[in-house]
């Protein structure tokens, strides 16, 4: 069994609420869901992929990447975004719900997020990277998923999401040990570290106490009802998202289905990092949320950016 050892973080904060993509949930656009429907517990959407064989994808140590990164050949990058795009295919392509599509492989998956941001390791933005892919052609669709309605998207699309999380300071220490601790809050006592945002897959299993297993550098990582919990409420979850596939029209119908994918295609293109000028991308790194005040600052003092 290959050795647990953690990898990188590279998710990048939300957006600031008038920046981010007008697209309202996923389950707005489903005629199908029930939301009185009773889940089925253990929930199991791993396409019987097993604990230790998510692959790490330079998410981390992997002795199979040979390609040249910002941080050295074969050196480990914070592609985790990609790397949750990619579980998601794995997934997907077990169940037979996107066909023609090669495994995964790290040096595929570090050189689609090199071309992301144009050769820099600065992670992505979620929301930004799935509707770069949606443009590229490599996903026919995707949408954000309610923070309490996790488990039931993952039983409807019999697929986890792409998570947007924020570890505690425990997380590392926890994921590395043989076997491996569950991922939690302890109660409230580890809290989500803001300045370590990461991308994790799942759930890929649920139980009915809360409980579960998710995916990060490429093994599953259980956790507890408590870490799982929406950040608001106290755990370490600060976004989600699905990624949709032909095979999801029998879940959104064909109005809902059609809707979804005309909302996307309104929406404003995503800009990779290397395609911004010079110092607007060293704003958004370097002040986040505080961007717009900073640059209208600057064009007060009549500096052309």
């Amino acid at each position: 069994m290959p050795e647990r050892i953690h990898g990188l973080q590279g998710r990048q904060p939300v957006l600031p609420v008038d920046q981010r993509l007008q697209i309202n949930y996923l389950h707005e656009y489903m005629e199908t869901v029930d939301a009185t429907a009773t889940i089925a517990y253990p929930v199991d959407v791993t396409a019987g992929i097993a604990d230790d064989a998510w692959l790490m994808l330079d998410n981390g140590p992997d002795p199979t990447c040979t390609v040249d990164t910002p941080n050295g050949v074969g050196q480990a990058v914070g592609n985790c975004g990609p790397c949750g795009y990619a579980h998601d295919t794995m997934v997907a392509a077990m169940l037979g719900h996107v066909l023609g599509v090669d495994a995964p492989t790290a040096n595929a998956i570090v050189a689609l997020y090199l071309k992301y941001t144009g050769g820099q390791d600065v992670g992505v933005n979620v929301a930004q990277f799935l509707l770069w892919l949606f443009h590229q052609g490599l996903i026919l669709g995707f949408g954000p998923v309610a923070l309490d309605r996790i488990v039931q998207m993952v039983v409807q699309l019999q697929r986890g999401l792409i998570l947007g999380v924020n570890l505690t300071d425990q997380d590392q220490t926890r994921f590395d040990q043989t076997p491996p601790e569950p991922w939690t809050t302890n109660g409230g006592q580890w809290t989500p570290d803001m300045s370590d945002g990461h991308v994790v897959y799942g759930p890929v299993r649920a139980n009915a106490d809360g409980s579960g297993d998710l995916v990060s550098w490429g093994f599953a990582q259980p956790y507890l009802k408590d870490w799982i919990a929406a950040q608001s409420a106290g755990g370490c979850v600060e976004e989600a998202w699905g990624i949709v596939t032909h095979e999801d029209l029998k879940v959104f119908g064909a109005k809902g289905f059609s809707t979804l994918l005309a909302t996307i295609g309104r929406l404003p293109k995503s800009v990779p990092p290397a395609q911004r000028p010079g110092l607007i991308a060293e704003l958004d790194a370097l002040v986040g949320d505080v961007r717009h005040d900073v640059v209208s600052f600057i064009h007060r003092l009549g500096v052309d950016l």
